[in-house]
C-alpha cells in the first residue's frame, strides 16, 4: 500500500503483575521496538522493525518456547518473506506448550498466524493479504478467531484498536493495554488499563510500564477507554525518498492478553 503506515496493540492477561518494558533494540540486523516481560521468566511479546515488520507471541510462560518463536519471526524478517513452513513451524511450536499464538505482518501487508489450543482441540494456521479497511484478531484459543472492518469499532483507527482489545471477551485478569502507532519509520506508543471496565464478569489490576527507561506507575495508568501518551522513538531510516504525509489509516494490531489485531489502512481524505 505504501502508506508504512500501521497500529498495533497488546492486553496482557495474566493473574500477577509484572513489569511491561518497552525498549529500543536491535534484531535480526535491524533497529526495533521490543516490548517484553521478565517475571516468572522473560516473554517477548512484540517486535517493531525500523522498517515496518510486526511480531507478536501469545501462550503460556515458556522462556524456551517464547524465544523459540521469537528466532522464528526474526529469521523471516530477515529473509523478507513468509512462507507456508515458517507458520508450519512455528504452530508446531505452539502445539509443545499447549496452546498459545504468533502472528506475522510484513510491512506491505501480508500476515501470517497461527493459533494452538491444546485444551479443546482447536487450531488455525493461515497466511494472507490483507485488504484496505480489515482487521484481524487472534488470541489463544482459535475460535476467537475474527476478522472484520475496523471502522466497526471507531472511525478513528486508534481508538478503535483500544475498543477492539477492550470488548474482546476472551481472558479474565485482564491488564495493561499499550498501543503503537508506526508511521515511516517514528512510534508514537499510549496506554489504558483495562480491569474488565468493557467486559462483564471480567476484572484485573494494572501493570508498571517501564517505557525507554522512565517508570510508570500501573496505578496512575487511566481506565479504558481513557488512554495516555507514553512517547515516541523514531528511528534512523536508509531510505533516501523523502517523507510524503499518508492519505491512509494505519493496520491496528491489538494484542489483548494473548490476542493480536491487524486494522489495514483504508482510503481517507487528505487534510
Amino acid at each position: 500500500m505504501g502508506a508504512n503506515h500501521d497500529i498495533i496493540a497488546y492486553r496482557r492477561d495474566a493473574e500477577y503483575p509484572a513489569d511491561i518494558k518497552i525498549e529500543k533494540t536491535r534484531l535480526g540486523g535491524y533497529n526495533a521496538i521490543h516490548q517484553y516481560k521478565t517475571k516468572n521468566g522473560y516473554f517477548n511479546h512484540l517486535i517493531i522493525t525500523e522498517n515496518g515488520w510486526m511480531i507478536g507471541i501469545g501462550g503460556r510462560d515458556n522462556e524456551t518456547i517464547n524465544k523459540k518463536l521469537e528466532k522464528l519471526g526474526i529469521d523471516i524478517t530477515s529473509k523478507k518473506r513468509i512462507e507456508e513452513k515458517d507458520m508450519e513451524q512455528a504452530n508446531k511450536i505452539l502445539k509443545e506448550n499447549g496452546w498459545g499464538f504468533f502472528i506475522i505482518k510484513s510491512p506491505d501487508g501480508n500476515v501470517g498466524l497461527t493459533s494452538y489450543d491444546g485444551r479443546i482441540g482447536a487450531d488455525i494456521t493461515k497466511i494472507s493479504k490483507m485488504k484496505e479497511g480489515e482487521y484481524i484478531k487472534i488470541t489463544n484459543n482459535p475460535n476467537y478467531y475474527q476478522e472484520g472492518m475496523f471502522e466497526e469499532f471507531d472511525s478513528d483507527p486508534l481508538n478503535a484498536a483500544f475498543e477492539i482489545a477492550a470488548t474482546d471477551t476472551f481472558g479474565l485478569n485482564r491488564r495493561d493495554i499499550i498501543t503503537y502507532e508506526y508511521r515511516q519509520g517514528e512510534v508514537k506508543v499510549w496506554a489504558s488499563f483495562d480491569g474488565g471496565t468493557l467486559v462483564e464478569g471480567t476484572f484485573g489490576s494494572p501493570d508498571n510500564i517501564i517505557f525507554l527507561g522512565r517508570k510508570i506507575d500501573g496505578g496512575k495508568l487511566p481506565r479504558i477507554p481513557h488512554k495516555i501518551f507514553l512517547g515516541n522513538e523514531t528511528f534512523k531510516e536508509k531510505s533516501k525518498k523523502p517523507s510524503i504525509p499518508s492519505t491512509l489509516t494505519p493496520w491496528i494490531i491489538v494484542a489483548v492478553g494473548l490476542i493480536i489485531v491487524f486494522a489495514v489502512h483504508r482510503k481517507m481524505k487528505a487534510s
